[in-house]
């Protein structure tokens, strides 16, 4: 329950970041690039849903206290945890994304 209630503290804040991040990125940066909602998506969730759920790692891992565990992991299981997270969490975010109309939505019977 602390380490839910620490991600979902996480999320609102860092969700300041994203969006100041996403604005500078969409709007400044990329112009009238294709597809740059979905690279605007990734280049700026990935890398701070990262940072998110490493913090989450140093209170569950004693390794992950140093700076480079931190940062790339302490081991392979470590690495695959965090990655399992950041796609779990851009998974829940594909409702809101379905109805805020950026991707089209799924065919009726696609999925079951």
């Amino acid at each position: 329950m602390v380490f839910g209630f620490l991600r979902l503290i996480l999320g609102v804040s860092f969700g300041i970041v994203i969006f100041l991040l996403a604005k500078l990125l969409y709007l400044d940066l990329l112009g009238d690039m294709p597809g740059k909602g979905v690279f605007t998506y990734l280049a700026v969730y990935v890398p701070v849903r990262w940072v998110e759920w490493s913090i989450i790692a140093v209170g569950l891992e004693q390794s992950s206290r140093k700076l480079s565990s931190f940062l790339f992991g302490a081991h392979r299981d470590s690495r695959i945890w965090r990655a399992g997270g950041i796609a779990i969490s851009c998974f829940a975010d594909v409702p809101v994304i379905m109805l805020a109309g950026v991707v089209p939505n799924i065919p009726r019977g696609f999925i079951c």
